[in-house]
């Protein structure tokens, strides 16, 4: 059997080209690992309309689509991959990923571990079962998970950075900051690498070993929002009037997964206080108000302000703390946008506006 592709390199002067299915197979990996997604997935579904029981293709199709997030879809095409092969280590650690990112982590953590049954040395598997624990809040677990893999992985880039992440959860700043060089120096090419450990310089009081830091990070990539908001915080130059949205939204988008646990373990009270507060005034309201959650993040004010409310609406910059206040089902819309832009145009229809951590 053979399949028909279009693919940049496999074609001639525009002309198509037909390869075998492995060579197909193969073409695609490539084109996906070097970031080409919409040409892997061209070629997928093409493998897939010759053999559509094609597991590999399945497969990686699954992680194609979960890469471009349509993680509906990427969770279709790896289940059905796995119905065919329920033993696909890499499938369930793949599945795994989507369920994380879905926030379905009793899901995700349970096919990590059948991987880890079945190939008990992948340290990537690993890894990723320890930020499973970090986005529950047991930085305990994670942080030892971490380990676990650097002692099995020494060179393991991605463990080090989590490790330093999970052990600044913990509030242990130096050995985070210890973590993340190691991270920098397995990785000098990652803007990520050279971001956090700048940001664990920044708060031991390194502004200057900080800065170069994110000097290095705008090297690798000029339009980094994060790295020029910091660096400006570091040197004082260039500082902005505001923060820029496009930070904002890196910024909290990167830590979404860990925000509800990191505020659990600070004894967070501001979703009671705006509750209590909107109760104080109740009697000046109309009822069932229409009411806006300016800066909504993972949506921990919804429960608290659903029998409050006529319409509860939540409004955030975010779109990944949205995805997580939408899982909570408690609010009748939910918008991704910068608040005050929202509140100009709906100043008419709101009756109450409340904001809890956002104003700060």
């Amino acid at each position: 059997m053979a399949a028909k592709t279009d693919a940049g390199d496999s074609q001639q002067d525009g002309e198509s080209a037909t390869l075998s299915l492995a060579d197909a197979l193969a073409l695609a990996v490539k084109s996906q690992r070097e970031d080409r997604v919409a040409d892997a997935a061209n070629i997928y579904q093409q493998i897939l309309a010759v053999v559509p029981d094609h597991v590999d293709a399945l497969h990686f199709f699954g992680v194609a689509e979960h890469q471009v997030g349509r993680l509906e879809a990427a969770l279709q095409l790896i289940n059905r991959a796995l119905a065919l092969a329920p033993e696909h280590a890499d499938a369930l650690s793949n599945r795994g990923n989507v369920y994380r990112t879905l926030r379905r982590l009793d899901e995700a953590e349970a096919d990590y571990r059948h991987a880890l049954a079945l190939r008990p040395d992948d340290p990537n598997t690993l890894s990723n079962l320890g930020t499973v624990l970090r986005a529950r809040g047991d930085f305990e677990g994670a942080a030892a998970t971490f380990r676990e893999v650097i002692a099995r992985k020494p060179d393991h880039a991605p463990a080090w950075q989590n490790l330093g992440g999970t052990l600044e959860n913990m509030q242990r700043g130096a050995e985070a900051l210890e973590a993340f060089r190691e991270a920098v120096r397995l990785a000098p090419d990652s803007v990520d690498m050279f971001r956090d450990l700048g940001l664990a310089l920044y708060t031991q009081g390194l502004f200057v070993e900080a800065a170069e830091m994110y000097h290095r990070c705008l090297a690798l990539c000029p339009g980094d929002a994060r790295a020029r908001h910091l660096l400006a915080a570091c040197t004082g130059e260039d500082a902005p009037a505001r923060a820029s949205d496009a930070y904002v939204r890196a910024e909290f988008d990167s830590f979404a997964s860990t925000f509800d646990a990191s505020l659990a373990r600070l004894e967070y009270r501001g979703p009671a206080l705006v509750a209590q507060a909107v109760d104080e005034i109740a009697g000046d309201l109309p009822p069932r108000p229409v009411v806006l959650d300016a800066g909504c993040g993972t949506g921990l004010c919804g429960p608290l302000l659903r029998e409050r409310a006529g319409t509860l609406c939540g409004v955030d910059l975010s779109a990944a703390m949205v995805a997580q206040a939408r899982d909570r089902g408690v609010y009748d819309e939910l918008v991704v946008e910068e608040l005050t832009s929202h509140l100009r145009r709906h100043v008419q229809t709101i009756d109450l506006v409340v904001s809890a951590d956002t104003l700060v």
